[in-house]
């Protein structure tokens, strides 16, 4: 929700495709605050293959992100859309290869970052600044034994905190780990 009370809402739903098929679509709503209305759901997504695990964050300013996952070809790419007040929607852009459950952040800058686990080994981000996201970070090689997505957050500053949590295959104990990146 932004500062003007607007809120953004995101699923991923059955939608038709070009062979008359149906795949799973990210689509996206914006509640307008002062209209009391809501706006009729746009489909962020356009590429085949199915889209899971979407996720979206607006800034006080009304700067809205949406992150997912794309399936083609057997493997997962992490995607974002951007909505800009009085622009809407900006077109889907593939951060790079992944697995599911993307996290995302925004702060009120118009700063943010998307984490995720690259290959289910890799925690990951993509940093977000003026205006377009930049190329991946690699925070921790080597987590055969994640169990789930980088979890991020930024602060005023830009400072990125990713977290996840990490398992002991022999012991069974789960560990939760954390890096901050101020890039």
């Amino acid at each position: 929700m932004d500062g003007a009370g607007n809120a953004f809402v995101t699923c991923s739903r059955l939608a038709s495709v070009a062979s008359g098929d149906e795949e799973l679509g990210i689509f996206v709503s914006r509640h307008d605050a002062a209209l009391n209305t809501w706006d009729v759901s746009t489909e962020l997504d356009t590429l085949p293959g199915g889209t899971y695990s979407p996720t979206i964050v607006a800034n006080r300013r009304g700067v809205a992100v949406n992150a997912w996952f794309q399936a083609a070809a057997g493997s997962y790419q992490p995607f974002v859309a951007i909505y800009l007040p009085g622009s809407g929607w900006g077109a889907p852009r593939a951060l790079g290869t992944g697995s599911i459950n993307p996290s995302v952040t925004l702060n009120d800058a118009g700063q943010g970052a998307v984490g995720w686990l690259d290959r289910n080994t890799d925690v990951v981000f993509s940093r977000h600044r003026a205006g377009a996201f930049r190329p991946r970070v690699t925070l921790h090689t080597g987590c055969d034994t994640c169990s789930s997505g980088a979890y991020v957050a930024i602060d005023a500053g830009g400072t990125v905190t990713a977290a996840w949590n990490q398992g002991d295959s022999i012991v069974g104990e789960r560990t939760i780990y954390a890096v901050r990146d101020g890039g």
